[in-house]
């Protein structure tokens, strides 16, 4: 049971207050989560890269976040960002570095991000100002070496992603389509080529649900070994 959580943001409050397993809600002073279990206090931060255990959730192992005290989530564009090209990375399939195009809120330093998923080549990134709504988007663009299945790429994301309620792989993709969901959305493109290969991956998600504060929610029931999606469905 979490005691008490705190946040300056009213969007993770409003996810607290109807969360089954957090007694108080207050409001805080980030826009993270600041948590108490017993005597434990912790916390969830946004966009912290001094913070050791930091990245997307779903490219994390549980096991250091059950343990934690700290956790930091990536900013919105490095989390769209990270189910793009996270899973590349993690596989040593990235050939350079790759490109991002998209729709963000603020500039961010993606490429630090990245380098949770283990890739350090950097990113050429154009993030654009959002002018309307919250569904934010973007689309990465990575060079690898063809594969003899490309069914091999598909069941690569399946593995980071199709257990997870917060990622979802979808056939027809809209950057609109997230506007109101806790999820992210993602889609696989493929222009195949002989020796080296390109992979588009287009995502979207909600400034205040994977992109924030689903996300920081989702951290949070991770670090308190909850249901992943508690108080978030």
């Amino acid at each position: 049971m979490i005691q008490e959580a705190a946040s300056s943001d009213p969007h993770v409050r409003e996810i607290l207050s109807r969360h089954p397993k957090v007694q108080q809600v207050i409001e805080g002073t980030h826009v993270g989560v600041d948590f108490r279990m017993g005597s434990w206090e912790r916390s969830v931060v946004v966009a912290d890269p001094s913070t050791e255990i930091r990245g997307l959730v779903e490219l994390i192992d549980n096991n250091p976040m059950v343990c934690a005290d700290r956790v930091s989530v990536p900013p919105p564009a490095a989390t769209l960002a990270l189910i793009a090209l996270g899973p590349l990375a993690w596989a040593g399939l990235l050939l350079e570095s790759p490109a991002i195009v998209g729709l963000a809120n603020a500039p961010e330093d993606v490429g630090n991000w990245l380098e949770t998923a283990g890739w350090s080549g950097g990113a050429t990134t154009e993030l654009y100002p959002l002018t309307e709504g919250t569904a934010i988007s973007l689309v990465g663009i990575a060079a690898i070496s063809t594969p003899e299945d490309w069914s091999d790429i598909d069941d690569l994301f399946d593995e980071r992603f199709s257990k997870s309620f917060f990622v979802r792989r979808v056939d027809d993709w809209t950057p609109e389509m997230t506007a109101n969901e806790p999820y992210a959305t993602y889609h696989l493109q493929y222009t195949p080529g002989d020796g080296a290969s390109l992979l588009r991956v287009s995502v979207s998600a909600n400034l205040h649900g994977k992109a924030g504060a689903a996300q920081v929610v989702h951290a949070m029931n991770v670090m308190a070994g909850l249901e992943e999606s508690l108080g978030l469905q």
